[in-house]
């Protein structure tokens, strides 16, 4: 009876045991489950609010069920910095001593996470502080030197110390060692921007091309390869590209491309094709998208003035006072909107005390210089 007992106890003593163990791999596989969810949420947001506020809720649930888990305080610093980002490389000065905050709490609890070592680099990197950031990486790297996450941050590392070569080669890295969409479409664009900076635009529009083929419905993708198309100076097929961007998420920042293209497209036909007539069709399209883009109503108010001293209509002589005014107010320091205003004003006045006559003023012709 005695062993019998002893073994009932002992089976007893066992199963808790496993059901402990079962119960641990179960909540260890939740937890790593909801972090990973948020994680995939974060990396797929490009800049939607709406799966950021998922990825919040998620770490509200991993909170609650795992409060002493280092996997919640690695996704609360990364999601305080994305909610802070601004633009570019630049995020809120509060997002970023948050984010440092939050990380030396998973540290506290798990000094070897290589997720901690790596996302908790980011927001030294974006201050400029590369020491803290290298440092950082180099830990991780220890840990594992092949994470992909790893590679990308020290991919990120060396686009910021101008290291483009070696970005390039890290990016390469990355499509050799995953097939996973997100993560190649990462290193495209790591490989798109790389090029286009050492001025391989060949290769980099490959990229940019790669990038919108695997994914066909982000807008982002849309408004990076526009952006480089901006550049290139390839105004009509970037307008094209933004246009459809526009068509899947509205955002401020394709609009601020639309915006440049048409001024782009406007310039040329104005000032170097000699076309003003349809020139300024391109400055009205500007305005749709930045109703205060100076050079743009400078443009429109050159139009103006010479039309109006052709013609000797003063009511185009007044409209194109009203677009000099306006440009002045965008940008006070726009030395040719100021000139020519002072010009058309001193024309006004003539022509108010001599209405049957016109004055043989020359409008002043040379393009813009900014914008």
């Amino acid at each position: 009876m005695r062993l019998a007992h002893w073994q009932g106890k002992a089976f007893a003593i066992l199963f808790l045991v496993l059901a402990a163990a079962w119960n641990a791999a179960g909540d260890s596989g939740e937890a790593s489950r909801l972090y990973e969810q948020a994680h995939r949420l974060m990396d797929e947001a490009e800049g939607s609010r709406a799966k950021l506020l998922q990825a919040a809720e998620i770490l509200s649930e991993l909170q609650q069920k795992f409060p002493e888990s280092e996997l919640s305080w690695i996704l609360a610093g990364r999601l305080i910095l994305k909610a802070g980002y601004i633009n570019r490389t630049n995020y809120s000065e509060e997002s970023l001593k948050l984010s440092v905050q939050y990380f030396h709490k998973a540290l506290a609890i798990n000094p070897d996470s290589l997720d901690t070592m790596v996302f908790s680099a980011y927001p030294y990197l974006y201050q400029g502080d590369l020491e803290n950031a290298k440092r950082r990486a180099g830990v991780a790297a220890e840990i594992d030197p092949d994470a992909v996450r790893l590679l990308f941050l020290q991919g990120d590392i060396a686009h910021k110390e101008k290291d483009w070569q070696e970005e390039i080669r890290l990016a390469k890295r990355v499509l050799a060692s995953t097939d996973d969409p997100l993560f190649t479409g990462f290193a495209y664009s790591d490989l798109a921007n790389a090029y286009r900076v050492t001025k391989q635009y060949g290769k980099a529009e490959h990229y940019y091309l790669k990038i919108i083929e695997l994914k066909p419905d982000s807008a982002w993708s849309l408004i990076n390869y526009g952006s480089f198309l901006v550049k290139r100076g390839e105004y009509d097929k970037a307008i094209d590209i933004l246009n459809r961007s526009m068509q899947i998420t509205e955002s401020g920042m394709g609009h601020h491309l639309l915006a440049k293209a048409w001024y782009g497209k406007g310039r040329k036909l104005y000032w170097e094709d000699g076309k003003p007539a349809e020139g300024v069709k391109s400055f009205k399209n500007v305005l749709r998208h930045d109703p205060d883009h100076a050079n743009a109503l400078y443009g429109l108010g050159l139009y103006y003035y010479r039309k109006g001293h052709q013609s000797k209509d003063q009511v185009e002589l007044y409209r194109a006072e009203g677009y000099y005014k306006r440009a002045i107010e965008a940008d006070p320091e726009h030395e040719q909107a100021i000139a020519q205003l002072a010009r058309l004003q001193k024309l006004l006045g003539w022509l108010k005390k001599h209405p049957a006559q016109k004055k043989p003023v020359k409008p002043f012709t040379s393009p813009p210089s900014q914008g």
